[in-house]
């Protein structure tokens, strides 16, 4: 019974491409990943016979299926050239990884989620929904594991989440010069109130701990995320590209920066220009993790999540 009902799922969303394709109508093939990631590869495999279809032949897309099968180079191209439409031209790169697929999945949930009306209706007090998340944060970038989380980088996290998923718990950031902050996170509400309840604990002057309290409020925290299981994999992929604090530091600032760059005018050099012209962030272009590499590897990255427009190359 459960193979019948997958197997009529597949081939309504192939039907769907169908229609598209005959009615000449643009898809994004990458929503039906997204939607469907089951069904990955036989969907991109279907859509690479369509693709080559409309390249080669003026045929319905029905008898696209009974003709020569494409050589491994050419599918190879016509995947890139239909993965690029949807994804942006970061997906022409040699092989992207893991990870990075990991990562524009993770961009098209939170571009679905945000671009949807949302409004939460509980009626915990906000400070104490900021204290919870945060130490949700902590322990999803490393406390889990009975290591600590920097305080820094919860802080970007807490930026990168909010533009992400549009919760409305952390939009107070201001520029810093370690980059986009909420000092009021740090000595008014979040963090002090998460210490006080035992979610959370100091260690040192830069890192938290979770506290003997801690699982109550991972688990209050699930409300207030908007997507918990969304904004979980957007901490889990960032974590297992193997940033770190600085490189939180970098993409939030190049977020930061290009939220308020003209449209059209996303590149590292324009990245670099506005630093270079900001009071309080020009010294950033003088750090190893701001040099022009390290800015365009987090262009690349906010592309991919949908942070940025994914054309700006």
């Amino acid at each position: 019974m459960i193979a019948q009902v997958h197997m009529s799922e597949l081939d309504a969303v192939k039907r769907r491409l169908v229609n598209a394709f005959e009615s000449g109508a643009v898809t994004d093939v990458a929503e039906l990943l997204v939607a469907f990631p089951e069904h990955r590869d036989e969907l991109l495999d279907f859509w690479v016979i369509l693709q080559a279809s409309d390249r080669e032949h003026d045929v319905h897309a029905e008898d696209a299926l009974a003709r020569e099968p494409l050589t491994e180079a050419e599918e190879a191209t016509i995947r890139d050239i239909c993965l690029s439409s949807s994804l942006g031209p970061e997906w022409l790169q040699a092989s992207p990884d893991e990870g990075e697929r990991d990562l524009a999945e993770v961009g098209f949930e939170m571009q679905r989620i945000r671009s949807a009306p949302y409004r939460y209706g509980g009626t915990a007090n906000e400070n104490f929904q900021r204290a919870a998340v945060y130490a949700w944060l902590a322990h999803g970038w490393g406390a889990s594991t009975d290591h600590t989380a920097s305080r820094m980088a919860v802080q970007k996290l807490a930026y990168l989440l909010e533009c992400g998923l549009g919760f409305g718990l952390y939009d107070k950031h201001a520029k810093h010069p370690l980059g986009p902050y909420d000092p009021t996170a740090t000595y008014r509400d979040a963090e002090p109130i998460a210490v006080k309840n035992d979610y959370l604990v100091r260690v040192g002057k830069h890192e938290l701990g979770l506290g003997p309290k801690a699982e109550k409020a991972l688990s209050l925290a699930e409300r207030y995320l908007r997507d918990a299981a969304v904004a979980q994999a957007f901490v889990r992929s960032l974590r297992e590209l193997g940033l770190d604090r600085w490189a939180l530091e970098t993409l939030a600032t190049v977020h930061a920066v290009v939220s308020e760059l003209p449209v059209g005018d996303i590149s590292a050099e324009a990245v670099r220009d506005a630093l270079a012209n900001d009071e309080k962030w020009s010294t950033k272009l003088s750090r190893p993790n701001f040099t022009r590499t390290k800015i365009e590897e987090a262009l690349h990255r906010l592309a991919l999540l949908r942070l940025v427009d994914p054309g700006h190359r």
